[in-house]
């Protein structure tokens, strides 16, 4: 089971509201790529696809940059998806890495259009493609729902610092 891996992607919303009556159509998201290995004990970094190269919250640094900082990989594109060649260019990032250390991983995945590369020469990675709505996906049994629960919590947590630090400096 330390060998299998699943990936998938997800939308967060990062500018989400504390009142959801606030809540309109128009808060931005990112795509973000999780990918773990079936027992839980490996979990890859992150990949997240926004839609800017440079977000202006991000402490004064390019995008890129700060993603590096926080641990996780970042792409951007204007509609902030998951494409072939970003995720090409993650497997062959992935390949190089296992090879240097050795290790064969297999990794169970959707039929997405994204996910379908085209002439690559994976050594270290098998991959296992499922249907997209199938429940053979790890990650369909509440990982996903796990890491957005987890990410709203401490976006929930900033947000209420941020608030404290206001009152603060009003008093």
């Amino acid at each position: 089971l330390k060998k299998v891996f699943t990936l998938d992607e997800i939308f967060l919303s990062y500018d989400l509201p504390l009142d959801k009556s606030c809540y309109d159509d128009t808060s931005d998201f990112l795509t973000c790529m999780l990918c773990v290995n079936a027992d839980g004990s490996e979990k890859l970094d992150p990949l997240i696809i926004g839609r800017y190269e440079n977000y202006p919250s991000f402490e004064n640094k390019s995008s890129i940059k700060a993603a590096t900082k926080h641990g996780v990989s970042y792409h951007s594109n204007r509609m902030k998806w998951l494409t072939s060649t970003v995720f090409y260019d993650w497997l062959a990032v992935l390949d190089k890495r296992l090879a240097l250390q050795g290790k064969d991983i297999i990794i169970i995945l959707n039929d997405s259009a994204s996910h379908r590369v085209i002439n690559i020469k994976l050594q270290r990675i098998s991959l296992l493609f499922t249907s997209s709505s199938s429940n053979f996906l790890p990650m369909n049994w509440g990982i996903a729902n796990d890491f957005r629960l987890t990410f709203r919590i401490e976006q929930y947590k900033r947000l209420l610092e941020k608030q404290k630090k206001k009152k603060g400096l009003l008093l």
